[in-house]
């Protein structure tokens, strides 16, 4: 091969590479199907693209829409209203009041914890017409008075029939699956003291706590509570609650307890005990909610100033009375107009010289009970009443119907008309009894949440317990029931509903005038140690907290303020 010879085109592996031999003829025709070829090739391109797109979107979309579709369903029955007639309708919610109802000091994060630990869902607060207090209605059915050293908590009243020690004053072993579970709901504030009890008792007190018998150096007091076998109504309102031990606790639940405690001890080792101040001050957990139709829960409570009773709405039986001495209650309305108290919540009594008057009192809902009220509220039905029950007669009329979730009231000063609170939509109405407007009700003021109780203080103004500012949502989901069907189908539990859809809380009280008119409002805007509020009683320069979500009273020095706003509300007559 000479130098100016190309030798053949090899491969990278040594190989000659194949050559096509190609005419001048062919050449042209290859070289004029290229391009067509080239065009060709791109549209296939774009829609080998465009069907992979569509199944990249529509698979996942179809499958979302499937799993929706059966979450909706709920097959097994796991949303919060799958077992209740839920039936959600639009809400007439009250529009936001003016951003100058707020507290700019946030002085309610000041307020005392008091008893933290010693009793669950203090939700009203009362003095006798001595002076003895505070009494608090509690979470496990109970009226309990403090004792007259301070050393702690002793029973007064019942309503239940049925209530027994080892059901309803059964109290989960602190530390055990069950007390964790409590103590998350409530938060950091139980679990604290949970955890000192837990390192201070040994199992064999715990298990005395369980079923109500304490220790002589536990500063607790628990009494008795009635025979199981006592199943009339007509309960006695004449003997006094009576301390001691209970002893028909079944051995196997007692056994079973111990071990559990004990378990739970060993575990617990090599932990940094607790304050002994902390120790000796908790001993009571989070009850049964699923227990409350059994064993009663109290609601508001007031004592009558003439004949020294105590009357109390129990949520699941109704308006009650007990006497001075104590003892289980006396029921005294049950039903209105043939239909059954589902929901008595709150009440208040305009007394005469000769021991008799009016007890005004309301009833939330027609159609839920207390366990269920979350679900009240989210429907939005206006199915609660306003009654009254003469005392003299014994006659009980209904003044107002159609609230939504009538809740909350207290007589103004001269007993010229009532302030009646209806949580779901954020207002509170003046109802007159006197005057040329007896008869109607009208709105009385706007509050920046959902209120709760309303009690008068010395001043003639209106302490508005507000559970928590309304957040951004609500309006729009108040108008749209659709909405809150979709939310609660989904199979979540109540409690993940409350903080989706409530958020974080924070305790608000709102004090108002006799002409509807905010003069002060305090306010926990974080919740560092007023999560929620229930109800504020004024006494002797002090304010008192109950909440009916958590373990203590607060209380708070209180100075009045001049009034930091004029929001007044035109008053529309219904």
């Amino acid at each position: 091969m000479g130098s100016g010879e190309e030798g053949p085109a090899m491969s990278r592996d040594g190989q000659p590479k194949k050559q096509e031999h190609l005419s001048r003829s062919e050449q042209p025709t290859l070289q004029a199907e290229q391009p067509t070829v080239r065009a060709k090739q791109p549209a296939r391109t774009k829609a080998s693209i465009r069907a992979s797109f569509h199944w990249r979107v529509a698979l996942p979309a179809l499958v979302a829409a499937t799993l929706l579709a059966f979450l909706l369903a709920d097959p097994l029955r796991l949303s919060p209203v799958a077992r209740l007639p839920f039936d959600p309708v639009v809400i007439d919610i009250a529009p936001p009041p003016p951003r100058s109802v707020r507290d700019p000091l946030n002085r309610l994060a000041a307020a005392e914890i008091r008893y933290e630990g010693e009793a669950f869902g203090p939700e009203s607060l009362a003095w006798d017409v001595e002076g003895r207090g505070p009494y608090a209605a509690v979470g496990d059915g109970r009226v309990v008075r403090r004792t007259a050293d301070g050393s702690g908590w002793e029973t007064f009243a019942w309503a239940s029939p049925l209530r027994t020690p080892e059901l309803c004053d059964r109290h989960p072993p602190f530390g055990s699956k069950r007390s964790a579970a409590s103590q998350e709901l409530l938060g950091p504030v139980e679990t604290r003291q949970a955890a000192a009890a837990a390192a201070a008792l040994s199992p064999s007190e715990r298990v005395a706590t369980a079923f109500g018998v304490f220790p002589s150096d536990v500063p607790l007091a628990q009494p008795t509570p009635p025979s199981p076998a006592r199943t009339s109504l007509e309960g006695s309102s004449e003997g006094p609650a009576q301390n001691g031990p209970s002893s028909d606790a079944p051995s196997e639940l007692a056994a079973s307890l111990a071990a559990e405690a004990s378990e739970v001890e060993s575990s617990q080792q090599g932990q940094q005990g607790p304050q002994p101040h902390q120790a000796e001050q908790d001993h009571y957990s989070h009850p049964d909610p699923s227990l409350e139709h059994i064993c009663g829960r109290p609601l508001g409570m007031r004592f009558h100033p003439v004949t020294g009773e105590l009357w109390f709405a129990d949520a699941y039986f109704g308006l009650c009375k007990v006497g001075r001495q104590g003892g289980q209650a006396h029921v005294v309305v049950a039903h209105v107009d043939g239909r059954p108290l589902l929901f008595a919540n709150d009440l208040d009594i305009a007394a005469t010289e000769d021991g008799n008057g009016t007890v005004y009192f309301t009833d939330t809902s027609t159609r839920f009970q207390r366990r269920d009220y979350y679900i009240a509220i989210a429907e939005g039905r206006a199915d609660g009443r306003l009654m009254q029950l003469d005392l003299a007669t014994g006659r009980v009329t209904v003044l107002v119907e159609g609230l939504a979730f009538a809740n909350g009231v207290a007589l103004s000063r001269d007993k010229s008309f009532l302030v009646l609170c209806e949580t779901t939509t954020l207002r509170c109405h003046r109802y007159w009894l006197r005057g040329p407007k007896a008869g109607t009700r009208e709105v009385f003021v706007v509050l920046p949440g959902m209120p709760d109780n309303v009690r008068l203080n010395p001043r003639g103004r209106f302490w508005i317990a507000v559970h928590s500012r309304r957040k951004f949502l609500l309006g729009m989901v108040a108008r749209r029931p659709w909405l809150r069907s979709l939310f609660l189908a989904l199979p979540i539990s109540i409690k993940t509903a409350q903080q989706m859809s409530m958020g974080r809380p924070n305790g608000i009280v709102v004090e108002v005038d006799e002409n509807g008119m905010v003069t002060d409002v305090l306010e926990d805007r974080l919740g560092e140690a007023v999560r929620s509020v229930s109800e504020v009683e004024e006494r002797d320069g002090k304010l008192w907290f109950g909440s009916v979500v958590l373990p203590f009273i607060s209380v708070l020095d209180y100075r009045p303020l001049v009034a930091i706003s004029t929001v007044a509300h035109s008053a529309t007559t219904i």
